[in-house]
């Protein structure tokens, strides 16, 4: 199992890697090739870029192309003079320094990975339903740009009317570079209820924080959670990752890392289909000393609500 877990921790930092290279973008006068999904490719000078449309300053005019219809753009730099081969493409001119596939959906679901939280937050107004495997449950909701509250159970009480999971949080935000840098505190509690908080069993708190590298498209982040209960506790320590890798899927990789309890890796992926996102992968758990690879598929949804 030791080897597997390497191997997986080798394959997410390789992605931290990859997504390390991590530069705002935003400067004026960026020379850009722009994809269609018909193949068309056009290069020229950004005038404008919104979620509506591009519009380039080519060589012989300006033109508008609606993001409708735009795959992917590419940012480019011009290569260092020699001399140029007759007929020679204008892509041979160029190097590739960044290549960004064009948002397709009003809701990136960017606050959370498949498991841990992000270092950006929910917008005023917004919030998502999320669900996994049917049972869990969870709901959050933007109050404020920077806080957002959430609550979610695990309906055991079905079969036989048994104590179930119940928990309520909160996360506050903060971007110290807009788009780039995001930092964030979380608290929550939780309970079995009729065994917790009103019998004085099963309860758990939990206080944390967590950083966030890159933009929301394309991150790293850094987490640190300290879970407490009546006979203890111990931190945890998050290392997540997303990567946009087509038009409306990302690539999410996370490694858990506890202090005591049983630790797991994480890969998969998120597609989102405007309002709706799915959630899917495995779950690798560290068992130890075993011999045996055990690895569990999860599958789960998340349905956005309220402001765009």
């Amino acid at each position: 199992m030791r080897i597997t877990l390497k191997v997986l921790l080798v394959l997410f930092f390789s992605m931290v890697t990859f997504v390390g290279g991590l530069t705002a973008q935003e400067k004026t006068k960026e020379y850009v090739k722009v994809t269609t999904f018909k193949k068309e490719e056009f290069f020229g000078y950004i005038r404008q870029n919104n979620k509506d449309k591009i519009v380039l300053e080519t060589s012989s005019a300006v033109i508008e192309i609606s993001k409708k219809k735009v795959q992917k753009i590419e940012y480019l730099k011009k290569k260092r003079k020699k001399n140029k081969v007759k007929n020679q493409s204008v892509d041979s001119d160029y190097d590739n320094i960044k290549t960004d596939f064009v948002e397709s959906e009003k809701y990136t679901f960017d606050s959370k990975y498949a498991f841990g939280n992000t270092g950006y937050g929910l917008g005023k107004g917004q919030g998502y339903y999320h669900n996994y495997w049917i049972f869990y449950n969870d709901i959050n909701y933007g109050v404020s740009d920077n806080f957002s509250i959430g609550a979610g159970l695990v309906p055991l009480f079905l079969f036989n009317g048994a104590p179930f999971p119940l928990w309520l949080k909160a996360k506050f935000s903060v971007p110290i570079k807009k788009d780039m840098i995001n930092i964030a505190a979380n608290v929550g509690a939780g309970t079995l209820l009729g065994s917790g908080w009103v019998k004085g069993g099963a309860s758990i708190f939990a206080i944390g924080g967590v950083a966030t590298f890159g933009p929301r498209h394309k991150n790293v982040s850094l987490g640190i959670t300290y879970l407490g209960t009546g006979e203890g506790g111990g931190a945890i320590v998050n290392l997540g990752g997303k990567l946009k890798i087509s038009r409306r899927s990302y690539l999410i990789a996370e490694v858990t890392l506890p202090n005591r309890q049983l630790g797991f890796v994480s890969l998969g992926g998120m597609t989102i289909f405007d309002t709706l996102a799915l959630d899917y992968g495995l779950i690798v758990p560290n068992t130890g000393e075993s011999e045996f690879f055990l690895a569990f598929p999860y599958l789960g949804v998340k349905i956005h609500f309220g402001q765009k």
